[in-house]
């Protein structure tokens, strides 16, 4: 883990804080790419605050499709993978690992 040192911290308290809360993000951060990409897809919608319909319209494909990738039922297509990975802000990589290695 990488630690940033701050030089403008107001005080040791407030340092502290902001380094308690990096390493929160950090761990957060190792947790989510342990997941499957399924899962991974679901955490990033919750984060957004997103509906399931809500994505789906998004990324321009039915409730019912989005549902069946969120429950691991059927993997997107590579221009689904592209568009659903730009919606949620991720690169396609760290969604799908190795499903976009063997397609790139």
């Amino acid at each position: 883990m990488k630690i940033t040192k701050y030089k403008n911290c107001q005080n040791v308290a407030s340092c502290d804080n902001i380094i308690i809360a990096e390493v929160i993000l950090l761990k957060i951060a190792e947790i989510i790419a342990k997941l499957p990409w399924y899962k991974k897809i679901a955490v990033l919608r919750v984060a957004n605050d997103w509906e399931q319909e809500e994505i789906a319209n998004r990324v321009g494909v039915d409730r019912r499709i989005y549902w069946n990738w969120e429950n691991g039922i059927h993997i997107p297509v590579k221009g689904n993978r592209k568009r659903l990975a730009n919606v949620l802000g991720v690169p396609e990589g760290e969604i799908f690992g190795e499903i976009y290695r063997k397609s790139s």
